[in-house]
């Protein structure tokens, strides 16, 4: 049996956020994969986490039927976990964009 959870996940300012994402949850959980609007883009991008760490993405023609969602599967998948590394990347982009005086 594995664990798995799934939250709604916003809009998200830039790519990097995803990489802050995924790297904010713990390796334990074993996959990632989300998708949801970047920026001002109205299309949808799709990402998953591979076990080995690998982040990718790209363009997801349509519209998801959930909508936009983040789903973890394996040990430490959490609702509460992933809410909190949603919560971590968009302030690490907001940090980064006033460090860049955006």
């Amino acid at each position: 049996h594995w664990a798995s959870a799934s939250t709604d996940l916003p809009n998200l300012p830039d790519l990097n956020c995803i990489e802050d994402i995924c790297q904010a949850l713990p390796k334990s959980i074993l996959r990632v994969k989300g998708c949801t609007q970047i920026g001002e883009n109205l299309n949808y991008t799709y990402f998953e986490r591979t076990p080995d760490g690998t982040v990718t993405h790209r363009p997801f023609y349509g519209e998801p039927t959930t909508g936009a969602k983040l789903l973890a599967v394996g040990p430490g998948s959490e609702p509460d976990i992933l809410q909190k590394a949603i919560e971590s990347a968009l302030s690490a982009t907001a940090n980064r964009w006033i460090g860049e005086g955006a």
